[in-house]
């Protein structure tokens, strides 16, 4: 016979910032957000799918098993636009807590540049130069 033993209780979902415990509290995801910021402008995208779906933001996402953040930065943008970001420095961490029990711990970075021209995907629209 299975084992049927229920899987425990899932803590309650904060409705207030007051009532998230921030020295415990663990995202559900980990994930990046990358700024290549070129001649005096940021590369931005109009996000096609997923969290964020027809938003517009830097490009980045959620990190893969054994990824660093920064091995996961350099993936995201290339995946997004087909270029290879360039001098990335990590500049801050950002943590969000959505009252659907969804979280996410997003590790901030900026890019000096990028090498090649940044394309259309699946993923993410480029600004039209």
């Amino acid at each position: 016979m299975p084992d049927v033993t229920p899987a425990p209780p899932s803590p309650p979902v904060p409705r207030r910032l007051e009532a998230i415990d921030w020295s415990t509290w663990r995202a559900v995801d980990p994930a990046t957000l990358v700024f290549v910021i070129r001649d005096g402008q940021i590369l931005l995208i109009r996000k096609k799918r997923g969290l964020g779906a027809g938003k517009v933001n830097g490009p980045g996402g959620r990190l893969e098993a054994g990824e660093t953040p920064l091995e996961a930065a350099i993936r995201e943008v290339q995946e997004e636009l087909l270029v290879t970001p360039t001098g990335l420095d990590h500049r801050g961490e950002l943590r969000f807590q959505f009252v659907d029990g969804y979280s996410i711990h997003v590790h901030v970075f900026s890019a000096t540049g990028c090498d090649g021209t940044a394309s259309e995907t699946d993923e993410a629209i480029p600004p039209v130069d």
